[in-house]
């Protein structure tokens, strides 16, 4: 195994893997962020959490995907910035750019399931409640369906 990796490298071949592969790293990252989160959060980031959540709302509220997808995006983004890993928060934002491309390519498929407003909402209510496990398993729960509907298609 190498182990000199030129990290533009690696984020090329990341960006290449497959969308089941995507959804399944992003649920890692994710899962991890909002367990952090929620033992390191703040009322003000709970409260920011909030209003991304409303600003995501549900993808027919937008006048575009790619508007919706940048909703997103920040909400998760948002999560990861709080975890209180520094080295985490910036490999997700590193990540953003492909979450971002992926979610549109998600929206673009009718037969996949777009996690909606409510899911999202079990996250921040885990993170406020400072219920780290809770809030792991709502990001897991969130994209189970899609994952397992993206095992399904391949």
């Amino acid at each position: 195994m190498r182990t000199n990796v030129d990290p533009v490298e690696v984020m090329r071949r990341v960006g290449r893997s497959d969308l089941r592969e995507h959804f399944a790293l992003r649920n890692m990252l994710e899962a991890e962020a909002a367990r952090l989160a929620a033992a390191h959060r703040s009322k003000a980031d709970v409260g920011l959490l909030r209003r991304l959540l409303n600003a995501r709302g549900e993808r027919e509220q937008h006048v575009s995907s790619a508007a919706f997808a940048e909703a997103d995006t920040a909400f998760h983004c948002a999560i990861a910035g709080m975890c209180g890993n520094g080295a985490l928060a910036e490999l997700y934002r590193y990540f953003a750019n492909s979450v971002r491309l992926n979610t549109l390519t998600m929206l673009e498929d009718k037969e996949l399931p777009e996690p909606g407003l409510a899911a999202h909402k079990v996250i921040v209510d885990a993170i406020e409640r400072q219920d780290g496990e809770a809030a792991a398993a709502a990001v897991r729960n969130l994209v189970a369906p899609l994952i397992a509907a993206l095992e399904k298609s391949s």
